[in-house]
């Protein structure tokens, strides 16, 4: 999850493992909620997103789900450089207050 357009390293980011879940913090000073403009997903891995930042730990549906974990995706990460730019994912830009990222062993081994 990053703050800025193109997946920028030199601003806020937030680096996600499987299993990894939370609500981001309204105060920091590191990645912010409603500050998340791009994102990448890996190969195995879904990443579901929810724009109130009850949702969940409520257990509501999630407003976005990016998933990767289909072996069709053979291997490709997902990058969407700008949420704003994409209409499936623009209703999310500036508005990701929680994550959830959970990601599939490789059938072959590591």
């Amino acid at each position: 999850l990053y703050d800025e357009e193109k997946c920028k390293r030199s601003e806020d980011y937030l680096e996600l493992r499987s299993g990894d879940q939370g609500v981001l913090p309204l105060l920091t000073t590191g990645l912010r909620r409603n500050d998340v403009e791009s994102l990448i997903v890996r190969y195995r891995c879904k990443l579901e997103l929810w724009d109130d930042d009850g949702g969940l730990e409520s257990g509501a549906q999630p407003d976005l789900v990016i998933d990767r974990t289909s072996r069709t995706n053979l291997g490709r990460n997902k990058y969407v450089d700008s949420l704003a730019d994409k209409d499936e994912y623009e209703h999310m830009n500036e508005k990701i207050s929680a994550y959830r990222c959970t990601c599939r062993e490789s059938t072959f081994g590591k």
